[in-house]
């Protein structure tokens, strides 16, 4: 289905994400690499208990920067990604071309650079 406002988003195009005031300006988040959890479980200030009494656990995910002037490469334009322990709707998989990695971000901040 067609946005009103735009063009609609699909797979391979280069997109830009605006900056929309209910959002924070950082507002991609990616999944945690296995490398990752590996590195937060050797870092000895992650051990033990947090105020609660109860063991730490390693983030499940991560902020990733946006840039309003960087373009970003759609891999999918719907997905419903997991988040910590529940599914998230509305976004949608780019690819950073500065870094290589690839995160999540709403579908309704994303704006068509060429299709």
């Amino acid at each position: 289905m067609a946005r009103k406002d735009d063009k609609q988003i699909s797979k391979g195009d280069l997109v830009r994400v605006a900056k929309k005031e209910q959002f924070r300006p950082n507002h991609g988040w990616r999944n945690i690499t296995s490398q990752e959890v590996e590195a937060w479980y050797a870092d000895p200030s992650n051990h033990g208990m947090d105020d609660a009494g109860e063991s730490r656990l390693p983030p499940r995910w991560c902020e990733h920067p946006t840039k309003e002037t960087s373009c970003y490469v759609v891999l999918a334009a719907r997905k419903a990604p997991v988040k910590s322990y529940g599914q998230i709707h509305g976004q949608c998989l780019l690819l950073d071309l500065e870094n290589g990695v690839e995160f999540y971000v709403p579908r309704d901040v994303v704006t068509v650079v060429q299709g």
